[in-house]
């Protein structure tokens, strides 16, 4: 018998013991004398499920966590902030896996308990559940912790917001037709507190999430994660924002589809903080300067990753080029020789390429402004991306053609 149907069997043997819990298909009633041991019980079982299905995902997510908030307090502490904010059910996975996916099994296990589900049907609910989970978590675990390791090695020496407001109550942003209707003025620059790194999908325009004087660089970098589309016209754009190149958000929705426009991160320059208050409205979305993508999965290269790599950097065709961040080095048959991908993960000098398969292709023919790094939690590695913004300051105006 399996740890976690030991576990039910003792909760079970509790309920019995105490007639007054009464679970059935239509309700429960768990009085307040039994409801402490009921709960410690029933968390027990749930752990011990996740415990038992997920050992080396557990182990994962153990290391994505320390590295996590390694990070979070080192960006903390250099942009002098009060908090770093995500949402509230990815940081208790970070703190602790088991109880960041035992609490989305609260259902399944009662409805194991009334009899909707057999223990097979719990089994595949619950893992069903937590697989999902687990890959959100690991993806965006791993894309945050790109974000706050970049923060230090730009040795900011100052720091500024901009806040927007969050319409997630606004009745037009759930009525459809009205994307594009309306226009939103672009806020001024405030001292920041918190750096929000998971934020609402229903504010107007998309912001920067931090805006910092570099110290190494002598200029601002703007940085956003969270890329999404907004529904609001920025106020009077070109004439608040004046120097800046911009991408036509419609245009790159018709050559390409309304879908995956975005990267993980963008970072974009100007010795002017003020031009960098706005990355995107509905129509127009800043050109920038450099985008990573972030795979966090061993075989993201095989399992269409490659492709999004491309897709996004035809699409924003960033100034400095585009960065492939991932934790996992690439297996050495997947390497093309005499590759730039080789000599990023190898250092080996150039050989001839033999015979190679699809995947090999793809990453040989990758662009040479597409640059991967293979990084795991080594904050270090992510020194190229820095090195890339240093050999360039803004410039004059470009044409978007």
């Amino acid at each position: 018998m399996s740890n976690w149907h030991q576990s039910y069997a003792r909760l079970q043997e509790y309920i019995s013991q105490h007639p007054e819990i009464e679970i059935t298909i239509n309700g429960s009633c768990i009085p307040g004398e039994v409801r402490e041991e009921f709960f410690r019980l029933f968390d027990v079982v749930r752990s011990d499920f996740v415990r038992e299905a997920f050992p080396a995902q557990l182990k994962e997510a153990e290391v994505a966590g320390r590295a996590f908030l390694a990070a979070e307090k080192e960006a903390i502490s250099c942009l002098k902030l009060k908090e770093v904010k995500i949402e509230q059910n990815l940081r208790w996975f970070l703190q602790d896996p088991v109880d960041g996916l035992r609490r989305r099994l609260f259902d399944p296990l009662f409805d194991l308990l009334r009899g909707a589900l057999d223990a097979e049907g719990f089994e595949k609910t619950s893992t069903r559940i937590a697989e999902d989970l687990i890959q959100r978590y690991a993806h965006r675990s791993y894309a945050h912790w790109a974000t706050l390791s970049l923060i230090p090695l730009l040795s900011p020496d100052s720091a500024h917001v901009v806040p927007i407001k969050d319409e997630t109550i606004d009745p037009y942003l759930t009525t459809e037709g009205r994307q594009g209707r309306f226009t939103e003025t672009i806020p001024d620059l405030a001292t920041p507190e918190w750096l929000f790194l998971d934020a609402s999908q229903y504010v107007p325009l998309l912001v920067p999430k931090i805006i910092c004087h570099s110290a190494m660089l002598d200029t601002f970098v703007a940085l956003r994660n969270g890329f999404h589309s907004v529904d609001y016209h920025a106020y009077e754009l070109f004439k608040t924002i004046k120097t800046k190149q911009w991408h036509d958000l419609e245009d790159l929705r018709r050559r390409y589809g309304p879908h995956h426009l975005w990267p993980d991160i963008g970072l974009y320059l100007d010795s002017n903080p003020d031009e960098l208050r706005i990355v995107a409205d509905y129509q127009h979305a800043l050109w920038p300067e450099i985008i990573v993508d972030v795979m966090e999965a061993p075989d993201w290269y095989e399992s269409g990753g490659l492709e999004i790599v491309r897709l996004h950097y035809e699409v924003l065709r960033p100034r400095l080029g585009s960065f492939v961040v991932y934790r996992e080095a690439l297996p050495e048959t997947a390497i093309p020789q005499g590759s730039q991908a080789q000599a990023t993960e190898t250092g080996d000098e150039m050989a001839p390429a033999p015979e190679e398969d699809t995947t090999t292709r793809l990453l040989r023919e990758l662009p040479e402004s597409i640059h991967l790094l293979s990084v795991g939690y080594d904050s270090t590695r992510l020194g190229p991306i820095i090195e890339a913004l240093a050999k360039s300051r803004p410039g004059p105006k470009q044409s978007a053609g």
